[in-house]
C-alpha cells in the first residue's frame, strides 16, 4: 500500500506568496492653504511649528495687497497639530505676531484645506488677535473619476488565471514532496 503525503495548507500558501512591501509614499499629504487678510502684510513672515519641523526660517508670505497666501504640504495625521506663527517685523524695529493652529478638520490623504485668517489690532507686547476658520475644499470637478471602466475594456479578470497558477504551484510542491519521499 502506498503512503500519501499530505501537503499543509500554510506550506501551499508560503510557496504560493510573493513577498511585497507596504510603503506609505511621501505625497501622501494634505495641502493646506492659507489666506491672511490685514491693512498692510507688506514684510510678513511665517514660521511653520508643525511638530516634525525643527528649526525653519522664516518665509515670506506672497503679498497682493492686504492679503497675503501660502501653502504647505503635511502628513493627513498632522492637520489637528499643525500651525504656524505669522510674524511682522515693522519698519520701526517692533515686531508684531499671532499664532494660527487648525482645529476641527479631520484629513485624509489627498484632500486640500482652505485657512483663512482675518487679523485684528495688536495688544501692547505685540500679539495680535485673530478670527481663523478652516474648512476642507470641495473636490475638483476636473479630477477624473478612476472607478468607471471603458466600454471597449475587453480585458476581463475573473479570478481564474490566479487560482490556476496556485493551484499549479500547490501540484508542483506537492509532487516534489512525494518524489523526495520515494527515494528515501
Amino acid at each position: 500500500m502506498k503512503k500519501i503525503f499530505a501537503v499543509s495548507a500554510a506550506a501551499i500558501a508560503a510557496m504560493a506568496l510573493v513577498p511585497t512591501a507596504v510603503s506609505f509614499a511621501a505625497e501622501e499629504t494634505v495641502k493646506v492653504n492659507f489666506s491672511i487678510t490685514g491693512t498692510d502684510l507688506t514684510g510678513w513672515h511665517y514660521y511653520d511649528f508643525s511638530p516634525n519641523v525643527d528649526g525653519a526660517d522664516f518665509t515670506a508670505l506672497t503679498v497682493n495687497g492686504s492679503t497675503a497666501t501660502f501653502s504647505v504640504d503635511i502628513a493627513p495625521e498632522e492637520v489637528a497639530t499643525y500651525g504656524v506663527v505669522l510674524v511682522d517685523n515693522n519698519a520701526w524695529g517692533g515686531t508684531q505676531s499671532v499664532d494660527v493652529k487648525i482645529t476641527g478638520v479631520e484629513a485624509a490623504a489627498g484632500d486640500e484645506i482652505n485657512v483663512t485668517v482675518t487679523l485684528g489690532e495688536a495688544n501692547d507686547e505685540g500679539k495680535l488677535t485673530a478670527t481663523v476658520s478652516a474648512a476642507k475644499a470641495a473636490p475638483s470637478s476636473t479630477t477624473p473619476d478612476t472607478t468607471t471602466t471603458p466600454d471597449n475594456d475587453t480585458n476581463t479578470d475573473t479570478g481564474v488565471e490566479g487560482v490556476a497558477a496556485v493551484v499549479g504551484v500547490a501540484a508542483v510542491a506537492a509532487g516534489a514532496m512525494i518524489v523526495a519521499k520515494k527515494r528515501k
